[in-house]
C-alpha cells in the first residue's frame, strides 16, 4: 500500500486461523501520488535457497509490488546450512 495523498485503512483476519505479516513502512521519495493497494502471491519455489525482488520503485522491477521510492524490498526461504548472495 502506498499512502500518497492520504489514506484510511483497517486491518482484519478473515481466515479461521492465525495469519502472520510483516509490516515494513518506506518513507517516499516522490509525495503527491495517487494511493495505491496490491498484492501478490511469491510462492516458495521462487524464493527458496535465492532472493526475490518482493516490492520496487524501479522501472526494472519487474512482478514486484510497486511502492513510490527509489529502493526495492527483497526476500528468500533460506534453510539451515544454506546461502545467498
Amino acid at each position: 500500500m502506498s499512502a500518497g495523498t492520504g489514506i484510511r485503512r483497517s486491518k482484519y483476519n478473515h481466515e479461521n486461523e492465525t495469519t502472520g505479516i510483516f509490516q515494513i513502512w518506506i518513507m517516499p521519495t516522490r509525495s503527491g501520488e495517487a494511493p495505491i493497494w496490491g498484492a501478490r502471491t511469491f510462492p516458495k519455489g521462487l524464493r527458496s535457497g535465492q532472493f526475490l525482488v518482493l516490492a520496487s520503485g524501479y522501472k526494472d522491477g519487474g512482478d514486484a509490488l510497486p511502492i513510490g521510492t527509489d529502493a526495492g524490498v527483497i526476500g528468500a526461504t533460506m534453510h539451515a546450512g544454506e546461502t545467498a548472495i
